[in-house]
């Protein structure tokens, strides 16, 4: 499983790389069908139920398949990425991760079927209901209602977004001119991961708009107090996995390493320099 999440977690974060190192240097890797992989694809990633099922589309992205198909005078795939998929493909999952996965399945279904009969939503229901609502037929209705109660959403401490949360507001007000949506995060403080937050869905947010604002000056403490606490939790500076987080942060934050790191080995803690 650590696996899967290695791969999912890779795909989210070198999306545009995929695509630069794919589209147009690989035989018949381009137009509607290529586009519809690579969206069958950035949905499975993204899908944290999809348990151990792998879409066939990932097939086409392994470093094998891609160098048997590289068009003439095409430019060699070097993206790791690549080889780790090949090396996934080669390892599927056997009868007892099946059966492991088939029981969780089961007991969710179940869980929800109590949930029901005891006329109780969770917080977690709460959101896929308004997710799937907002996805059907009657959607554009929803928002529309919504954006007239809410001309302006405001969402603090944005890096603990996970991607639904996300889907649900861009959905509301991704495009409309006449309505606001302000996002207020700091990547540096994103130590959630835990319970669903996910830094990548920042990242994407942050492409996503054109006006970025800085706060350049700290209201809430004196810069003595700020120098005694970097001198107390200074260390050394190990540079983050992923270039889309802005290097003039200086944080520190505990690495993902079920979902970030395919090797298996991160450091407990990691500090961007400028």
């Amino acid at each position: 499983m650590a696996r899967i999440e290695a791969v999912k977690c890779e795909w989210l974060a070198q999306g545009d790389e995929i695509r630069r190192q794919t589209d147009g240097q690989v035989s018949r890797y381009t137009g509607k069908n290529y586009e519809g992989w690579l969206a069958k694809i950035g949905d499975w990633a993204q899908d944290e139920s999809s348990g151990y099922a792998i879409p066939k589309e990932l097939d086409r992205f392994g470093q094998t398949v891609l160098e048997e198909n590289l068009k003439k005078g095409g430019a060699m795939p070097t993206l790791p990425l690549f080889a780790q998929i090949d090396a996934l493909l080669a390892s599927r999952p056997g009868i007892r991760d099946l059966i492991l996965q088939r029981a969780a399945k089961v007991v969710r279904s179940r869980m929800q079927a109590s949930k029901r009969q005891a006329h109780q939503l969770s917080f977690d229901d709460l959101l896929k209901d308004l997710d799937g609502a907002l996805g059907s037929s009657l959607g554009e209705r929803l928002c529309d209602r919504i954006r007239a109660s809410y001309r302006v959403a405001m969402i603090d401490e944005f890096q603990d977004t996970d991607p639904q949360q996300y889907r649900i507001f861009h959905r509301l007000y991704g495009g409309h001119q006449d309505t606001a949506l302000l996002m207020i995060g700091d990547p540096k403080q994103a130590i959630y991961g835990f319970r669903g937050a996910d830094i990548f869905t920042y990242i994407q947010a942050r492409r996503n708009v054109s006006a970025h604002y800085s706060l350049g000056r700290n209201w809430r403490s004196s810069g003595a107090l700020v120098g005694r606490s970097t001198a107390c939790s200074s260390g050394p500076r190990i540079p983050l996995s992923t270039k889309r987080i802005s290097p003039s942060c200086r944080w520190r934050r505990r690495a993902r390493a079920r979902h970030c790191n395919s090797m298996g080995k991160l450091p407990p803690c990691c500090t961007a320099g400028s």
